[in-house]
């Protein structure tokens, strides 16, 4: 959970200093370009290399492992909404990544804002478009999950309106610099002059259609990957499911009589959402909140219904609550 939350924390600082960057095209592309020159030499260098791809493979592995290891994928609106923006972004940002960084990288290309102006906004505007929805769906993403973590602060319902109106204007601005730049470089390119010096300072003449190529593959070979994945998940998860039945189960006992059977490693705020039986949950079952809990009864040691060492079992009380919680209790989306 540490891991989730500060390489999502790396990767919204990423996010919104490239907003920033964005935001500069409200007066001019030259002022774009100044703004992406302390952006990359933060990111460009070895430890914002490090920090910022190791980031986002963290990020991602850890999305993938917590859909295979959900018992169902019963959940709410907003969790549903988070995890799909999430698998959208890479799909987006493949042919982006591809142009700048990987250009880059591997042709000794000259990024600018020129450049990325010229391609997305004349070029190729579908392009342009997608980055559009790139913003929408990597901010929305990255404020839920923020929100996920600093709703239960005690400053955050006083800081809220402001974070809010934050929340909207980064965006909006960021795209509106984005379109002013556009612009710009709109009339820009009706010099043939100002292209040709362009493609000369960004190294291009020669690798122009390589990149061009490298571009253009990109995003069907994320959406191959993707789509791999999730088809492994998809498959595995009844063979995981059907092999697991074979174990001895657990039983869970609820107030008024109900129960629910899971199998160990199946957390109890997992085995209430299979059982459709309602528990608060604020955090989404990352364990941070502390408003669902549970409160177990042993005989020998045991925890929410684990057989214990000497043979004996325990009855598990699930509550939920924010206050009142008492000394034997631990929250739902810990225990297993």
């Amino acid at each position: 959970m540490q891991l989730r939350l500060f390489s999502g924390l790396i990767l919204f600082i990423f996010v919104l200093t490239h907003l920033l960057n964005h935001m500069a095209g409200l007066h001019s592309v030259a002022w774009m370009n100044d703004g992406l020159v302390a952006f990359e030499l933060v990111w460009r260098s070895l430890p914002g290399t490090v920090l910022l791809y190791g980031s986002l493979l963290v990020h991602l592995v850890l999305a993938v492992v917590t859909l295979w290891r959900r018992d169902n994928l019963t959940m709410n609106w907003r969790d549903g909404l988070q995890i799909g923006l999430g698998l959208l972004v890479p799909l987006l940002v493949a042919g982006h990544v591809a142009g700048t960084r990987l250009a880059w990288e591997f042709y000794d290309t000259v990024s600018s804002y020129d450049l990325v102006l010229l391609y997305n906004w004349i070029t190729n505007p579908v392009a342009g478009i997608q980055l559009a929805v790139l913003v929408v769906a990597v901010w929305l993403h990255g404020v839920m999950g923020l929100r996920h973590w600093l709703r239960l602060k005690p400053w955050f319902r006083e800081a809220s309106p402001w974070l809010f109106a934050a929340s909207i204007l980064v965006p909006v601005l960021g795209l509106l610099g984005f379109v002013q730049g556009g612009r710009a470089v709109e009339a820009f390119a009706t010099d043939p002059d100002w292209t040709l010096q362009l493609y000369t300072r960004a190294n291009l003449l020669e690798t122009r259609n390589d990149v061009v190529a490298m571009v253009n593959a990109a995003q069907p070979a994320v959406l191959t990957a993707l789509s791999v994945v999730l088809v492994l998940i998809a498959l595995g998860r009844p063979l995981r499911t059907a092999l697991a039945r074979k174990r001895l189960p657990v039983r869970i006992s609820y107030p008024h009589g109900h129960h629910v059977d899971i199998q160990r490693g199946v957390s109890v705020l997992e085995a209430s959402r299979r059982g459709r039986i309602p528990h608060a949950s604020v955090c989404g079952g990352r364990g941070r909140c502390s408003t669902c809990r549970i409160a177990y009864r042993s005989t020998g040691t045991c925890v929410a219904g684990l057989p214990s060492a000497s043979g004996g079992s325990c009855s598990c009380a699930a509550s939920c609550g924010s206050t009142g919680t008492p000394s034997n209790s631990r929250p739902l989306a810990l225990v297993q």
